[in-house]
């Protein structure tokens, strides 16, 4: 029976697994430097404090950040063509959905409440089937997709919001206007 050298085939092993696991290093270090970017346009582009004012705006006139079911275009205001607030979440987030069911759902997304940026994920309920992605790679890929789709929505989104403040504030003074000549017809009796 012949015997036979293995040595350059297991070199050769060796050498094609070491390059594949540096150039999966290479990426993801590309993506974490592609993300470092994004993430720095997003904080000193001032679109994250506008976001962040247009909330509070929102809040204060008890205007829903995302509303939902029975929605009236014509006196409550257009809705985003996001499906329905996919993105903008009504608990002031961006976000996406990793996994749903009937009755609940995980996301994945960022905040910005007082004026911090926080990566995270929320369970609707105490059910959870998404709680970490398989990889940093994967994470960091969901990252990136999330702000550019943050950075192509804002737009609209501050828009339709603003528009919808403008017809609640309208309300309010239409409310206000009738209150007072209620007033101003007791005075004269």
């Amino acid at each position: 029976m012949t015997i036979y050298d293995y040595s350059d085939l297991l070199k050769m092993i060796a050498n094609i697994n070491t390059d594949k696991i540096i150039a999966k290093n290479e990426r993801t270090m590309n993506n974490k430097n592609r993300l470092a970017k994004m993430e720095n346009k997003l904080l000193t582009c001032g679109i994250l404090n506008d976001w962040y004012d247009l909330k509070k705006s929102c809040k204060r006139l008890n205007v829903r950040l995302a509303p939902y079911g029975n929605w009236d275009e014509e006196t409550q205001g257009p809705l985003m063509k996001d499906q329905n607030g996919k993105y903008f979440m009504n608990n002031g987030t961006f976000s996406i959905c990793m996994s749903s069911g009937s009755h609940w759902s995980d996301h994945f997304g960022f905040s910005y409440y007082d004026k911090e940026f926080e990566w995270n994920i929320w369970h609707s309920t105490d059910y959870v089937l998404f709680s970490k992605f398989s990889n940093e790679d994967s994470e960091i890929e969901a990252k990136i997709k999330l702000i550019q789709l943050f950075l192509s929505h804002y737009e609209e989104y501050r828009s339709v919001q603003l528009d919808r403040i403008y017809k609640k504030m309208s309300k309010i003074s239409d409310e206000t206007k009738e209150i007072k000549d209620e007033l101003a017809a007791m005075s004269d009796l």
